[in-house]
């Protein structure tokens, strides 16, 4: 069994005479004066300068999402007419560069690459780095050590190979 809650009414206000409202507006605006929102222009001007920068704002996004999805476009329309070929070369990759004492960068069109830093860069810049590297190293071998490059196929490597793998034996001891 369920008993019924009463519900309050609300009071209706009273019916003011027109000179008395006219008197009570009169007291609301001499109380709460109007902040202005700039020292030269209407509250109305600048209201409507802002309303117009967002409209303006959105225009440009607009713009800019439907220059975005044109150039995604583009790209794929070329791919897809083999104006563009993408292979295992264009995977981007890390290269960390390791160059001799002598050379502190490689420099690419521009772009220096330092030594000891990791890139990511697609893999046929990374592979051309390495070459310079090495080739780096191989002016550090003859130029500086005095080192020829075949000499290090006719020195002796002393390996030894047993069941746990192969080891390069220190130079005094005997295979």
């Amino acid at each position: 069994m369920s008993i019924p809650i009463p519900i309050p009414k609300k009071p209706v206000p009273p019916v003011a005479d027109v000179d008395d409202s006219a008197a009570a507006n009169s007291q609301l605006v001499a109380e709460a004066p109007v902040e202005r929102l700039h020292p030269i222009l209407t509250n109305d001007e600048v209201l409507a300068a802002r309303e117009k920068a967002r409209t303006r704002l959105a225009a440009e996004r607009r713009k800019d999402a439907l220059k975005a999805v044109e150039e995604q476009e583009l790209e794929a329309l070329k791919h897809s007419d083999g104006m563009i070929v993408g292979n295992e070369m264009d995977e981007i990759v890390a290269c960390t560069i390791d160059l001799p004492e002598f050379a502190p960068n490689i420099t690419v069109n521009g772009q220096p690459y330092w030594h000891g830093r990791t890139y990511d860069m697609p893999r046929h810049v990374a592979a051309s780095l390495m070459e310079q590297q090495q080739n780096c190293w191989n002016h550090q071998r003859r130029e500086f050590d005095g080192k020829v490059p075949t000499d290090s196929y006719r020195r002796q490597h002393l390996t030894k190979i047993s069941p746990r793998g192969s080891t390069n034996l220190p130079k005094g001891a005997a295979a």
